[in-house]
């Protein structure tokens, strides 16, 4: 790697990786001129006032420097630039503090349009001149002149007369009494007797009445007695009584049907045709639709069959047990999450036994719970209990079923106890996993059943991510694989898949797993006879007991946070500043549960107890390995805040190292480069991993000064010396 003056601002800003660090320290040290160089950017940089040059200075185009500093010129333009920044400790020191500054900032910086057109307003040619910007010379005449007569400055804006409201509000007064004029159905002349003509009787029927005649035994009776003279032919009826086709004693001031004042002449209705427009007001099909008030309904006949209620109209009530403030619930119309006791009628759900049904207040909705907040569910007529470990993302299915569905996390489903046992009519829980539904039927009143729901990034998604612009229209992901897994901890079960005609019946100990892929397609089932329980995840066995009374001021904390309003994110947050650094691991449980990967990147950037790292870090592992738009997200995220390639390293950090990695010697170099990195969420991303693998930190702490983390480094080495430069046996 060449030493110029851009990768020294890079070395010194620590924005290079490891290995490259490394060449370019070697080449400062055997270089007389680079240490100079380098110590006379730390001066300037240090120096408070830059004497000013005492006569005037040609500079530097900014947007040529910006293209130097972004790696955008020529070797010929950079070796140029380079040498007249040289030239002055004021240049120099404004392009060091520049690049400082670019590399510090962690996200994207957004331009307003009109600041960026201002920007560019400034440049009166619109584009930059590289031979002028670097050797200062000044504009020639006639190009300056062109400049000056393509760019005019904005004309001040002026007072506009407080009359021109008042002569526009005149002259739309004029054109709207033309219009009125010039309309001959208001205006016009008295309809003669030819012109008048008869509907036909079938439009007057579906066209002439209002809404506001049904029901009008006055108007009924008029339009009746016009079509009994259509019908006739008006042989003997050519002067027909006004009050038959007139509505003036109707009542009301609906419009007229006929014309009172006008003679039907003794002519053949036949011959006149039907597309002769009427003088009869027609109604529009939303006033068609409108239902009188003093209309009737029409009666049900004993032999129609009963109305047939929509499949929502069934749906069993489902109860929770737990505090409301604890759970929370997304929003997916608006994509937000919000605690269930900010819910209207949430508030309403307890600790203890309740009747309310919840189901109209989650209406539909993912709701889910995180570690340390169990939540109890039942229905009122499926006779199961589902207890929500958490972290745990759950959603009630509509209709009859009076399902679950599980997108991730982990639950006990059990036995009703405030339910009588009933041999015909077992407890059926309906659990839904992506579009697949899976029905599992409790056999005893001691039964007990562990679910866990995993996500996976498909192998070979149909539609992958795009990489340039990644769109996301859900916070949950939607192109995961789903890894269920379900064992019975006490009693048996029955177990149909679907396409399976027979239920599989598993008892104590047994174990089935299957994978819905991409959230669509069902995978084979496989069971497992007989693993020993001991093997299982320790949530399988843990007792229900009630937390120590610390734990339990923690947890009432947290949730006090959560219910003062706002996006959870915003709410735990504070939570951070505490010296309690497990207040810090509950705050990160609630932001991996509503998958906020973003504050979780803040958080393990910024210098916090390393528990609190740790467990930023396993929340960010399982977001970005649940879904490969997820794992995506997450490494466009990185990229603003670091050099790339020092990016595509904690991504894999991020993601973990599999065994096969931890045996490479070139990754266990790497990883103690890493130790020596003056980046704080390195060394901790580092040593997390290699103590994975060990069981021992050799005395490595991220935190600690220089001095004691090479004394650990120096261990390390070691180690990997007797170990053949690998972390496994």
């Amino acid at each position: 790697m060449r030493l110029t003056l851009r990768t020294l601002l890079a070395y010194l800003d620590d924005r290079l990786p490891p290995t490259n660090a490394r060449e370019i320290g070697q080449k400062i040290t055997n270089s007389p001129f680079a240490t100079d160089l380098v110590e006379r950017i730390r001066d300037v940089k240090r120096r408070r006032r830059l004497a000013a040059p005492d006569k005037a200075q040609a500079t530097i185009d900014p947007n040529l420097i910006a293209e130097y500093l972004d790696d955008q010129l020529t070797p010929e333009l950079v070796a140029r630039v380079e040498r007249e920044i040289l030239t002055s400790d004021v240049m120099l020191a404004e392009v060091a503090a520049a690049h400082e500054i670019l590399g510090l900032l962690r996200d994207p910086v957004t331009v307003e349009p009109r600041l960026r057109d201002r920007l560019y307003g400034l440049d009166p040619t619109g584009k930059t001149d590289v031979i002028r910007a670097v050797g200062g010379e000044a504009l020639p005449t006639r190009l300056a002149n062109a400049a000056a007569a393509r760019w005019k400055p904005l004309t001040p804006r002026t007072v506009s007369s407080k009359r021109l409201p008042g002569i526009i509000a005149a002259v739309l007064a004029i054109i709207w009494l033309a219009i009125v004029a010039s309309d001959s159905s208001l205006f016009g002349p008295p309809a003669s007797k030819s012109d008048v003509v008869v509907s036909d009787p079938v439009d007057d029927k579906m066209n002439s009445v209002q809404p506001a005649d049904v029901g009008n035994a006055g108007n009924v009776s008029d339009l009746a007695k016009a079509e009994d003279v259509a019908a006739t032919g008006g042989a003997n009826s050519a002067t027909p009584d006004k009050s038959s086709v007139s509505n003036e004693n109707s009542g009301d001031n609906s419009p007229a049907i006929v014309d009172s004042k006008a003679q039907i002449p003794a002519t053949d209705v036949a011959a006149v045709p039907k597309t002769v427009s009427t003088t009869v007001v027609k109604t529009t099909e939303a006033e068609k639709s409108v239902v009188p008030r003093d209309a009737a309904l029409p009666a049900q006949t004993p032999n129609q069959p009963p109305l047939v209620e929509d499949d929502s109209a069934v749906t069993p009530d489902y109860f929770l047990q737990g505090d409301s403030r604890g759970v929370l619930v997304l929003d997916e119309s608006q994509q937000r999450w919000m605690p269930l006791s900010r819910i209207p009628g949430g508030e309403a759900i307890i600790l203890e036994p309740n009747p309310v049904n919840c189901e109209p207040i989650i209406n539909g909705n993912w709701f889910g719970v995180a570690d340390r907040f169990p939540l109890q569910l039942t229905t009122d007529s499926k006779g199961y209990t589902a207890r929500l470990i958490g972290p745990c993302l759950v959603r009630t299915q509509k209709g009859k079923s009076g399902g679950l569905d599980l997108l991730e996390g982990r639950l006990k489903l059990m036995v009703d106890r405030n339910t009588a046992w009933n041999d015909s009519m077992r407890p059926e829980l309906v659990l839904g996993t992506g579009t697949q539904r899976v029905d599992i039927v409790l056999q005893s009143q001691e039964t007990s059943v562990a679910v866990e729901s995993v996500l996976v990034a498909a192998s070979n998604p149909t539609n992958p991510p795009a990489t340039d612009n990644l769109s996301r229209t859900s916070i949950l992901p939607q192109d995961s694989d789903i890894r269920v897994t379900v064992t019975v901890l006490e009693g048996a079960i029955d177990l149909k898949t679907p396409g399976q005609e027979e239920a599989t019946a598993l008892h104590k100990g047994q174990r089935a797993s299957w994978t819905v892929l991409e959230q669509k397609d069902f995978s084979s089932l496989q069971i497992d006879n007989g693993v020993a329980l001991t093997s299982v995840p320790e949530w399988l066995l843990e007792n229900e007991t009630d937390q120590i009374t610390e734990t339990t001021k923690q947890s009432q904390r947290v949730m006090d946070a959560l219910s003062a309003g706002g996006e959870p994110g915003d709410s735990v947050l504070p939570l951070m500043e505490d010296r309690n650094p497990q207040f810090g691991v509950l705050a990160v449980q609630i932001l991996s549960l509503v998958r906020d990967q973003d504050r979780l990147l803040s958080i393990l950037f910024e210098p916090r107890d390393e528990t609190v790292h740790r467990s930023a870090i396993d929340a960010l592992s399982a977001i970005a390995r649940s879904s490969l738009a997820s794992k995506q997200a997450i490494a466009n995220s990185l990229e603003t805040r670091m050099p790339m390639a020092e990016a595509d390293a904690l991504l894999l950090l991020i993601l973990g190292l599999s065994d096969e990695q931890a045996a490479d010697p070139t990754v266990t170099a790497d990883l103690i480069a890493m130790l020596n990195s003056d980046r704080l969420v390195t060394r901790t991303l580092a040593i997390y991993r290699m103590e994975q693998f060990t069981g021992d930190r050799k005395g490595f702490h991220p935190e600690s000064d220089l001095s004691r983390r090479r004394e650990a480094i120096r261990r390390w080495q070691r180690f990997l010396d007797q170990n053949s430069r690998k972390l496994v046996p």
